[in-house]
């Protein structure tokens, strides 16, 4: 069992006792959600086990949602089919508003268009043909949907060897992706705004670390022809989003109507403002936080964007590539933990723990 403590802000006092002792996990998708589930939202749970986070989701999108968990395996759908009716009792609905399907993630049982969030939790990584899997939720998702995944992943490719051992399959880690064969497989297959969050280590072997993180992506709507015009408000330097266009804080760009779409939407519509027509940013509009002067001092820490960038550089001309550590000096760490940035790094020392936050003050540039 890997239960973790990644749900200790989730009330779980109403989900029965069997459910909770049989769930297994590396974190959860919930603890890693920008945007929380809607009210009727429409939700997929693969490898939904014991049913956890199904009924987590059951209870997030009300009587008017729907739930559908995923398992191939018959043991763990007896378990979770079996507690849908208490569950439905201590939620206080009239009928169930969850059920569970059994079928393998490379053919999911759902229609074209008809999901609006794909949760899972440490079982992609168990799918021999990602690029199906991955293509599949692909499919299923609605213009807009957005699939939220829990999963142990690694900074470099595993050796051959890892991959081949049926233990180290079994333990999440011979099936673990490279954070950057993650990020180009699913941009390959449709998904924008890639963003990583909530790394902490889940393993290391043979001098090679693993990784829980939760990933998110969405199946943006392409709209017709047309053009836009998008302005980089901060807090980085420049830019590049995943479809290769860079951006220079303040300075305006012309994008097609499918960009702008993009743009407007999570996980990069705080970072842009975008018009029909050109119009001018004030300067007064655009955010970032210059480092203070003096000689670099490097203490080991490392910072890696998140995404959903695949590059940006900051105001003192670092360059970050999206899932890749690079190593950073104090200076740079004291800016990176100004709450502009929280959301585009996470920063790490030598032991793969979280520094402590230096001492920093809000000023009127920052939030």
């Amino acid at each position: 069992m890997c239960f973790t403590d990644a749900y200790k802000n989730v009330d779980l006092r109403w989900v029965p006792a069997e459910v909770l002792e049989r769930n297994q996990g590396c974190t959860s998708p919930f603890a890693g959600m920008e945007i929380g589930l809607r009210r009727g939202d429409v939700v997929v749970d693969l490898g939904s086990g014991a049913g956890l986070d199904a009924f987590i989701a059951a209870k997030q999108v009300g009587r008017t949602g729907r739930v559908i968990g995923i398992d191939m395996t018959p043991e763990m759908l007896e378990v979770a089919r079996r507690n849908v009716e208490p569950v439905t009792r201590a939620l206080g609905y009239d009928e169930p508003n969850v059920r569970f399907e059994q079928s393998v993630i490379e053919r999911l049982p759902l229609a074209d268009s008809s999901v609006d969030v794909v949760l899972s939790n440490c079982v992609i990584n168990l799918c021999e043909d990602k690029r199906v899997a991955f293509s599949e939720i692909f499919r299923v998702l609605k213009p807009g949907g957005r699939f939220v995944i829990s999963d142990v992943f690694c900074p470099q490719e595993v050796p051959m060897y890892m991959k081949n051992d049926r233990a180290l399959i079994s333990a999440c880690i011979g099936g673990a992706m490279a954070i950057p064969s993650f990020l180009s497989l699913t941009r390959a297959c449709g998904f924008r705004g890639l963003t990583l969050s909530h790394s902490g280590s889940y393993s290391r072997i043979d001098g090679v670390d693993f990784l829980s993180l939760t990933v998110s992506g969405y199946r943006h709507e392409r709209p017709g022809e047309g053009t836009m015009y998008a302005t980089l408000i901060g807090p980085c330097s420049t830019v590049t989003d995943e479809d290769g266009t860079t951006y220079e804080r303040g300075k305006q760009v012309e994008v097609s109507a499918a960009t702008a779409v993009m743009l407007q939407r999570p996980p990069y519509r705080d970072y842009f403002f975008v018009s029909a027509t050109p119009r001018k940013v004030d300067a007064s509009s655009c955010k970032g936080v210059l480092p203070e002067p003096g000689p670099c001092v490097y203490v080991g820490e490392y910072a890696t964007l998140l995404g959903p960038f695949t590059q940006v550089r900051d105001d003192d001309g670092h360059v970050f590539e999206a899932g890749l550590p690079v190593e950073i000096c104090e200076k740079t760490s004291r800016v990176l933990h100004f709450p502009l940035y929280q959301r585009l790094f996470t920063l790490v020392n030598r032991a793969q723990q979280r520094p402590d936050a230096l001492s920093v003050q809000c000023g009127p540039a920052c939030c």
